[in-house]
C-alpha cells in the first residue's frame, strides 16, 4: 500500500464498520510542491498589495483551510448509521438515509442525495476519495449493501 492511503483499524469482513485515511499530499510531490508554490505567491502578493500582514496571514489560512483535503490527511469511516469524513480542520457526519444513491469514477465515490444526473447533487451529495486496492472495492460493497441501489452511471 502507498504512503498516500492506508487502511486504520480496518475490517472488510465485518459488516459493522470500514476505516481508511488518504492523504494526497504524500502521494502527489510535484503537486504538492506547486500548491505550496501558488500559495506562497498568493500570499506575498496579497501582503505586497495591502501592505497588511494581517491580511497576508489571512489570505494563508483561508487557502490553508480551503485545500486541506489535500495538504492534510483526511479520514473516512463507515458504520452502521453513517458516514465521517475528517481531518484536523474538517469534520462532517452524514447519515445514510440521506443518500438515494452512489457513483464511482475512479478513486473517488461520490453518494448521492438525489436522483443521478441532478446538477444540485454537487452541492449536496458527498464525494470520498477510495483508498487504491482491495480496501476500495470493500467501501463499495459496503456502500451497495447500505444504500441497496444500483450504482449510477
Amino acid at each position: 500500500m502507498s504512503a498516500a492511503a492506508e487502511p486504520e483499524h480496518s475490517s472488510p469482513s465485518s459488516a459493522t464498520s470500514l476505516e481508511w485515511s488518504v492523504w494526497l499530499l504524500a502521494g502527489h510531490p510535484g503537486k504538492a510542491g506547486l500548491a505550496v508554490a501558488v500559495s506562497a505567491l498568493t500570499v506575498w502578493f496579497t501582503y505586497s498589495l495591502s501592505s497588511s500582514a494581517w491580511l497576508a496571514g489571512f489570505a494563508a489560512f483561508v487557502l490553508f483551510a480551503s485545500l486541506s483535503h489535500f495538504f492534510l490527511p483526511t479520514r473516512f469511516r463507515f458504520d452502521e448509521d453513517a458516514v465521517r469524513v475528517s481531518n484536523l480542520i474538517y469534520r462532517r457526519r452524514r447519515l445514510w438515509k440521506e443518500f438515494r444513491g452512489y457513483a464511482r469514477s475512479g478513486p473517488r465515490l461520490k453518494l448521492l442525495t438525489l436522483p443521478p444526473g441532478s446538477r444540485l447533487d454537487n452541492y449536496r451529495g458527498m464525494l470520498l476519495l477510495l483508498p487504491p486496492g482491495e480496501l476500495a472495492e470493500d467501501a463499495v460493497r459496503f456502500v451497495r449493501a447500505r444504500l441497496d441501489a444500483p450504482e449510477a452511471s
